[in-house]
C-alpha cells in the first residue's frame, strides 16, 4: 500500500538541472547569488551527500591518517641505515726558527715552509632494534586505531544518510503543512466574504465579521511561518548534502511505502551489537588496552639493540686505486650489541602505567555505556514507531470525523440552525486534525530512518582484521 501525502510536485527520477549559469565550475555550489534549482529524489540526495558531505570527507582523512600510523609502527621493526662522506684539508703556515750558524757563530733566524695535509672518509652505520616487546603492542594499538577510524567513518556515513532522510522528510512535511495552511486561508477568506455579505443584508451581526477577519489574520500569520519553515528546511537539507545557499532543492517524491514491519526487540538488539559505532568504541577500548600493555612492556622489559659501523679513511698523500681499497686498507669495522634493562626510573614508571590504566578503564566504561545507550535508543525507537502508527490511524479517523462535523456545522449555519462560532470552531478543528495527520505521517518516516540508523549495518570484524593484516 502506498500513501500520497497531497504533494503536487511531479515525480522525476533523474536529476535535472533547471538553472545552470554559464561557466559554472566545481565551486559554484558555494557561490552566493547564482541560483540553481535541483529536482532530486530521496535516493539522489543520499547519493550526493555520501559523495560530498564534509563530515564524510573529514572522516576519510582521519582514516587515512590512522592508516599511516600502522606504517610508523611497522617501521620500528626495520633497521636504520645511514652513510657519510667527508673531506678535509689542513694547511699549517710556515714557522719561524733560529739556529747558530757554525761558520759565523751567529744566531740566524729562518722561516720554514707551509705544510698541507688532507683526509677523505667514507662510512656507514646500521642501527637495529633486535628486541623491544613494546613495539609489538604499539603495532597492535595502531591497527585497532585504524579499525576504529574506519568504523567511525562508516557510522558517519549512516548518520549522514539519516540526516538527509530526516531533512528530506522535514521539507516534505513543511510543504504539506503549507498546503494545508493555504487551504485554510482560502476557507477563511471565503468565510470573511460570506460574513460581510450577510452583515450587509442584516442577517448577521458585525461581531461575526470581526471574528472572521481575526481568524483570517491568524491564518495569514501561520501561513508566513510555514512558508519560512519550508525555506529553512530546504536550506538545512542542502547544507547536509554539501551544497551552498545558492542551491534550491525541489523534492520529486511524495509517495513512500507504509507497509513495512520492524523486527522484534531482541532481534533488533542482536543486530545493533554489530553497529559500526559500537564496534568503533570496542576497538578504541582495545587500542587503550594495547597502549597500556606497550607502556608496561616498555618500562619493565629489557631491550636489545644492535649497531654496526664501517669507516674508511684516505690520507692526502695516499692514492685511491679502486673500490677494493675500501676493504684492503684504512678501514674499520665495529659491531656492538646493547642490552638495556630498566631498574629504577625515578617513579615515572609507575606513573606512566597508572595513567595508561586510567585511560583504559575509562574507555572500557565508555564502551559499556555505549552498549546500554544503544539498546535504550533502539527500544525507544520501536516504541515511537508503534506510537506513530497508532497516531496515524487515530488522526485519519479524526480527520474523517472533523470533515463530517464541519460539513454539518456549515449546513446548520447556512439554514440558521447553527452559530458562527460553532462553524468556526469546526473549521479550526478540521485543519488542526489535517496538520496533525501530516506531522504524524512524516514523523513516522523519520523515526523509521532513525531506527535503521540505530540498528545499522552488520560489520564483519574478521574481514576488517584480515584487510589490515
Amino acid at each position: 500500500m502506498k500513501m500520497k501525502f497531497g504533494m503536487t510536485v511531479a515525480r522525476v527520477i533523474v536529476l535535472a538541472l533547471l538553472v545552470v549559469p554559464s561557466g559554472a565550475g566545481g565551486q559554484d555550489s558555494m557561490a552566493v547569488g547564482t541560483l540553481k534549482e535541483l529536482r532530486l529524489s530521496l535516493k539522489d540526495c543520499v547519493d550526493l551527500a555520501l559523495d560530498q558531505n564534509t563530515q564524510i570527507s573529514q572522516g576519510k582523512f582521519t582514516r587515512d591518517f590512522e592508516d599511516s600510523g600502522i606504517d610508523l609502527a611497522r617501521n620500528a621493526f626495520l633497521p636504520r641505515l645511514s652513510s657519510s662522506w667527508g673531506i678535509s684539508r689542513t694547511i699549517n703556515g710556515p714557522r719561524e726558527g733560529q739556529f747558530i750558524d757554525e761558520s759565523t757563530g751567529l744566531l740566524t733566524t729562518t722561516v720554514g715552509e707551509s705544510r698541507a695535509s688532507g683526509n677523505q672518509s667514507v662510512g656507514g652505520t646500521l642501527n637495529m632494534s633486535v628486541f623491544d616487546a613494546s613495539d609489538f603492542a604499539s603495532l597492535s594499538a595502531s591497527k585497532n586505531s585504524y579499525r576504529a577510524s574506519s568504523l567511525i567513518l562508516e557510522n558517519t556515513e549512516q548518520n549522514v544518510m539519516f540526516q538527509v532522510k530526516q531533512g528530506y522528510f522535514e521539507l516534505l512535511k513543511s510543504m504539506s503543512l503549507l498546503e494545508v495552511q493555504q487551504e485554510q486561508l482560502r476557507v477563511s477568506e471565503e468565510n470573511l466574504r460570506r460574513s460581510e455579505t450577510l452583515n450587509e443584508i442584516g442577517s448577521s451581526p458585525i461581531s461575526e465579521v470581526f471574528g472572521a477577519r481575526a481568524q483570517l489574520e491568524r491564518d495569514r500569520v501561520l501561513l508566513i511561518t510555514r512558508e519560512n519553515n519550508v525555506e529553512l528546511a530546504r536550506l538545512d537539507l542542502g547544507f547536509t548534502i554539501g551544497f551552498g545557499t545558492n542551491v534550491r532543492i525541489i523534492p520529486t517524491e511524495d509517495e513512500f511505502d507504509q507497509d513495512w514491519e520492524t523486527t522484534d526487540l531482541q532481534t533488533a538488539l542482536g543486530q545493533s551489537v554489530q553497529h559500526p559505532a559500537l564496534m568503533a568504541d570496542r576497538y578504541q577500548m582495545l587500542e587503550a588496552k594495547d597502549n597500556l600493555r606497550a607502556t608496561q612492556l616498555g618500562v619493565r622489559m629489557p631491550t636489545l639493540s644492535m649497531t654496526a659501523r664501517y669507516s674508511w679513511d684516505l690520507g692526502r698523500d695516499e692514492e685511491f686505486r679502486g673500490i677494493e681499497d675500501l676493504f684492503l686498507k684504512n678501514y674499520r669495522y665495529v659491531v656492538s650489541f646493547n642490552v638495556n634493562i630498566p631498574i629504577f626510573n625515578n617513579l615515572s614508571t609507575a606513573t606512566s602505567v597508572r595513567r595508561q590504566k586510567i585511560l583504559y578503564m575509562r574507555s572500557l566504561e565508555h564502551y559499556d555505556e555505549a552498549k546500554r545507550q544503544r539498546a535504550l535508543n533502539v527500544e525507544r525507537s520501536l516504541l515511537n514507531i508503534e506510537r506513530l502508527k497508532r497516531n496515524i490511524q487515530a488522526s485519519e479517523a479524526a480527520v474523517t470525523s472533523a470533515e463530517q462535523e464541519f460539513r454539518l456545522q456549515d449546513e446548520a449555519y447556512n439554514f440558521g440552525a447553527g452559530t458562527f462560532l460553532q462553524r468556526q470552531t469546526a473549521q479550526v478543528n478540521l485543519f488542526n486534525q489535517r496538520s496533525t495527520l501530516v506531522q504524524a505521517t512524516y514523523d513516522l518516516q523519520i523515526e523509521k530512518a532513525n531506527y535503521d540508523r540505530l540498528v545499522g549495518t552488520h560489520v564483519d570484524s574478521k574481514a576488517l582484521r584480515d584487510e589490515i593484516d
